[in-house]
């Protein structure tokens, strides 16, 4: 190969001799000069792609459906006065004022889901005949709210019941 006459100093990619240069470095093994290694063929991995299913998308189209929810008027001064919910960067916010306000079914599920606890003692009495506390906890919504409409009825009112019930 010639030498390229207005190279500076350093390494030339025209230098190297691709094939020479893998046949004397990765093909001979240090222990057994006279054998040459094989390469592992070249393959592709792929993973497997998964096809959403119709149930999968009645269940986005079912979460992406519209409510009419009623948001009241916060109990006091130090409970807030908007509620804020983001779901995949779809940020809402709306003001606890009394009103009716457009709820899709995913921002709904995160306010059915935002629960505050706080523990209450109930008055016992113990075998020995003595007065003692039991601490009990409870939840509570953090920010209460009212349907007034769901286009999926009943489907809707059990599915808002299942998050209610789950804790946390």
């Amino acid at each position: 190969m010639a030498k390229n006459p207005f190279a500076r100093p350093g390494v030339d990619s025209s230098d190297v001799d691709i094939i020479d240069a893998v046949q004397n470095m990765s093909l001979r093994d240090p222990a057994r000069p006279d054998e040459i290694k094989v390469p592992p063929k070249a393959g592709i991995a792929m993973d497997e792609i998964k096809t959403p299913t119709k149930d999968l998308f009645d269940f986005e189209r079912f979460m992406a459906e519209e409510l009419d929810v009623m948001l009241p008027e916060p109990g006091n001064d130090s409970e807030p006065s908007y509620v804020e919910v983001a779901v995949n960067g779809d940020y809402r916010c709306y003001p606890r004022d009394g009103n009716t306000h457009t709820f899709k079914r995913y921002h709904l599920g995160v306010l059915a889901a935002a629960k505050q606890g706080r523990v209450r003692q109930k008055k016992i009495t113990l075998a020995d005949g003595s007065m003692g506390f039991q601490d009990e906890v409870v939840l509570a919504l953090t920010y209460p709210f009212q349907v007034v409409t769901d286009p999926s009825g009943r489907r809707g009112a059990d599915w808002l019941k299942s998050v209610l019930r789950n804790p946390g």
